[in-house]
């Protein structure tokens, strides 16, 4: 048996770490580039990376994750089903192919995906709100409702289950329950302007004008050019005969560019005997 000289063990270490360090460095600064939002750069070096390591899922993975950034969903599915098929315990993996197939327009093929990620990785509360979407969007609103309880009962905290949850009910007309659910929601992100704008039209259905007023007017703490939660709320102080206030917020949308409904302008202009 011919044995390396001990002279060069140290030069083929020197090598071996050399050569590990640049596939560690490469994929890193991948990650890296990804976290700071920079896809195309992160797409360059994550090619790098799988050209000195094309049998690791990882940079598959990562690589995938840019171009689904970047709306490229052919390169993204192409290298998420690599990963895959390097890795098929990768629950990620899976669940972010499903999300490209969902915006890609295919909630079926997203929901299978989800299903193995699920059964890889079950407490995994953000894929149960996706495939939660996934059902809504085949207007299985029972089955959507049920995957933002299961997201709930694993992770209590989830803003985002509770306010999709109330969409659903909204959807369903069950007020009550979305309003509880709105609620609930805002509890863990009091800064959602949306979850806030949609309080206040589920208390405009039930005829509750001032708690939808107030609903309103939190989104527009939250985002100051909320033009609909101004349209609305021109609306309900018009409903509540705060005239004043109803101009206030006509003038407001005017500022910003747009129009209230004509038919409301006018109802506006006859009850507070004002034309401006």
């Amino acid at each position: 048996m011919r044995l390396v000289s001990k002279a060069v063990i140290p030069l083929l270490l020197f090598f071996f770490f050399t050569d590990a360090y640049a596939k560690i460095q490469e994929l890193d600064l991948g990650i890296s580039y990804l976290n700071k939002g920079l896809y195309n750069e992160a797409i360059e070096e994550l090619r790098k990376a799988i050209e000195k390591e094309p049998e690791n899922a990882e940079p598959y993975y990562h690589r995938g994750y840019a171009y689904h950034k970047i709306g490229d969903f052919t390169e993204a599915i192409r290298d998420y089903s690599k990963a895959i098929s390097l890795d098929p315990l990768c629950a990620e993996c899976y669940h972010n192919r499903g999300i490209v197939y969902y915006l890609k327009g295919d909630p079926e093929l997203a929901i299978s995906d989800y299903n193995i990620s699920l059964g890889i990785k079950p407490r995994n509360s953000e894929a149960y709100c996706n495939r939660g979407i996934a059902y809504y969007k085949k207007g299985k609103i029972d089955q959507a409702i049920l995957n933002y309880d299961k997201a709930i009962q694993v992770n209590p905290y989830r803003f985002y289950a509770y306010y999709l949850r109330a969409i659903t009910y909204d959807e369903k007309g069950e007020i009550n329950q979305a309003i509880s659910d709105y609620k609930k929601s805002l509890e863990f992100n009091s800064q959602n302007a949306e979850a806030c704008y949609f309080l206040g039209l589920a208390y405009q259905k039930k005829k509750d004008f001032n708690n939808a007023i107030s609903s309103y007017t939190r989104a527009l703490s939250v985002n100051p050019n909320y033009l609909l939660a101004y349209i609305k709320r021109a609306e309900m102080y018009l409903k509540t005969k705060k005239y004043n206030k109803s101009w206030n917020d006509v003038h407001t949308v005017e500022a910003l560019g747009f129009k209230v409904d004509q038919e409301m302008l006018e109802e506006l202009k006859k009850t507070s005997g004002r034309e401006e």
